[in-house]
């Protein structure tokens, strides 16, 4: 037997790590700056991430830091800081330009830089041995015409709308960004007449520099060059708004280009972030959409939202083949694009070209638009034969997005028990589906409009609202609306548990002409119900499926029709504002 000898406290920490463990864990560090962030990120009681205005507390049972958006949970206070601001809080919105003010507001003249002191020994000769004291360099960031040129005027942290102001004000005065080096050192950027310059450039106590073009390299704001500020280029999309005849409807709206951030939150997983179906629709109603091959210009009034996965969506895209090999798709292709996994794209189904905006997670169907560009009438379906874009056109096309939409998707974001895409009339909100009436996602309400025409005169009909709508006089069409708009108003409400009451059947078909379709068809549903049974369920319930899908397909050709009448109402909704 061997005895060992025994260890001692002092021996097993050392002297340069002594004291610096922590009581609750034991866990120790060699300095004490470590130790206080440890117990900052493991055992404070409160967390506070940046720009959510909320303290989370720790929660006692598992010691962890719960959110109160999502499921995710953690000990580490900077891991859940870093979750929550990445997934939660609302990023500040892109500048935004507002179309109703294209002009230019006179900034006035140019104010120079400011003068150093004024000393004696300030006087500059590079032919002089004695040269006065240096001052500090001024500091630019790159040496490209632009930033010489912000300098110049004092707008390096400007906006951008401002930035455009600056090179517009320049090349109406015939002025130049220029470097005045002295000793080889880069000390002013200035702006020179160019008339002047070569005269300036003589002079021996300083040397010109000249970067070149100035490049008005802003960023994409709706593709508004410096020239298009006082003379709108016909083929820019300022020009076409200014030039349509709508133009005084759309000077109220603000629009901003499709950003990467929100490119990314349209390519979330559904299952994780259920809200995110209803977020996307709200964000994407009544966005403007350019062909920049044609300069064709169309805005989306309505859209309705399907997801690519077959069990969140038993709508969803099918992925046809076409004589053995992969069919037409909206899905964004690997190929270069002007957003990352969004493509605005025509689908041409059955019915007919279908103007959709496709993701890896979800594509939108445009079901109301109206071009911009052309004297072109509204049109309201799923069919958009008036804007075609082909895949090569649609990685180009530009997207921008209604800044009052983007505002309440971002409001909808932070409810996760979001259920429709806002508080209005439910039977707006549904899509014009004509079949699987016994599947719950048959009746989601992610349907969403733009802001002129948020009026339900102006949405296109489905079989769900021509019950709503006060100019049917047709007893048997508001019939078969109303059987369809209570199956869909009971899931909704009651998922499961949703029924079709028999009596309600029977008032219905009452009110029917006598020996019409929609008259024999309720008579078939009322023989769905047996032994004495007084309601049916609606979910998972094939036969009655069936004949809802009759009933529906009989609307087609009144909702067709009276789709005419809303036309007349989304013209007139542009042409009055």
């Amino acid at each position: 037997m061997k005895f060992t000898k025994s260890i001692q406290p002092a021996e097993l920490t050392g002297p340069t790590i002594s004291g610096n463990f922590c009581i609750k864990c034991s866990k120790r560090f060699e300095e004490s700056g470590g130790l206080r962030g440890h117990n900052s990120d493991y055992h404070g009681k409160t967390c506070r991430p940046k720009d959510s205005g909320k303290a989370f507390p720790r929660n006692e049972k598992d010691d962890k830091f719960h959110c109160d958006s999502c499921h995710f949970r953690h000990k580490s206070a900077s891991t859940f800081r870093t979750h929550y601001q990445k997934e939660h809080v609302e990023p500040k919105p892109k500048p935004t330009i507002n179309l109703r003010r294209l002009e230019p507001k006179d900034p006035g003249p140019l104010k120079p830089p400011k003068p150093a002191r004024a000393t004696k020994s300030r006087v500059v000769d590079d032919n002089s041995e004695n040269h006065p004291p240096q001052s500090p360099d001024v500091q630019i960031p790159t040496e490209d015409a632009l930033s010489m040129l912000l300098t110049a005027c004092g707008k390096q942290n400007s906006t951008q709308v401002a930035r455009i102001h600056a090179v517009h004000t320049m090349n109406e005065f015939g002025m130049a960004p220029m470097t005045i080096k002295h000793q080889g050192k880069p000390r002013f950027h200035v702006l020179v007449p160019k008339a002047q310059i070569s005269e300036i450039s003589k002079l021996k106590s300083c040397q010109l520099v000249s970067p070149g073009p100035v490049e008005p390299h802003l960023g994409r704001l709706l593709n508004v060059r410096v020239q298009a500020l006082s003379h709108p280029a016909p083929d820019d999309i300022a020009g076409i708004i200014k030039a349509s005849r709508f133009s005084r409807a759309l000077g109220t709206r603000q629009f901003v280009e499709l950003s990467p951030d929100v490119a990314k939150l349209m390519n979330k997983d559904w299952v994780r972030n259920p809200n995110l179906k209803f977020v996307c629709s709200r964000i994407l109603a009544g966005c403007l959409i350019h062909n920049t091959f044609n300069n064709q210009l169309v805005i989306a009034n309505c859209v309705e939202i399907y997801a690519r996965n077959n069990v969140l969506d038993v709508h969803s895209e099918s992925c046809n083949l076409s004589k053995g090999g992969p069919g037409q798709t909206s899905f964004p292709s690997s190929g270069d694009s002007k957003y990352e996994n969004v493509l605005p794209i025509t689908f041409y189904a059955p019915k007919g070209p279908r103007l959709q905006i496709g993701t890896t997670i979800f594509n939108i169907l445009v079901t109301s638009s109206l071009r911009l560009d052309s004297q072109s009438k509204p049109v309201l379906g799923c069919v958009t034969p008036s804007f075609l874009l082909s895949a090569e056109e649609g990685r180009c096309a530009g997207v921008y997005i209604d800044s009052k939409s983007l505002e309440e998707g971002y409001k909808l974001m932070k409810d996760p028990q979001a259920n429709s895409t806002g508080d209005g009339d439910i039977s707006l909100q549904l899509r014009q589906l004509t079949s699987e009436f016994d599947n719950a996602t048959t009746f989601i309400p992610c349907r969403s409009w733009g802001y002129i025409t948020q009026n339900a005169c102006c949405q296109p009909l489905t079989v769900f609202s021509l019950a709503i709508v006060g100019y049917i006089k047709s007893p048997s069409i508001i019939a078969a609306s109303k059987i369809l708009y209570s199956a869909a108003s009971g899931v909704i409400l009651q998922d499961e548990e949703a029924v079709l009451e028999l009596k309600d059947v029977r008032r219905y078909r009452e009110s029917c002409q006598e020996g019409s379709v929609i008259h024999t068809i309720l008579g078939s549903i009322i023989g769905l119900y047996r032994n004495r049974c007084q309601a049916i369920p609606i979910l998972h319930n094939q036969a009655l499926s069936n004949e809802l899908k009759q009933l529906s397909l009989s609307l087609g050709p009144k909702i067709v029709e009276y789709n005419g009448h809303a036309m007349a109402q989304v013209e007139g909704a542009f042409s009055n504002l």
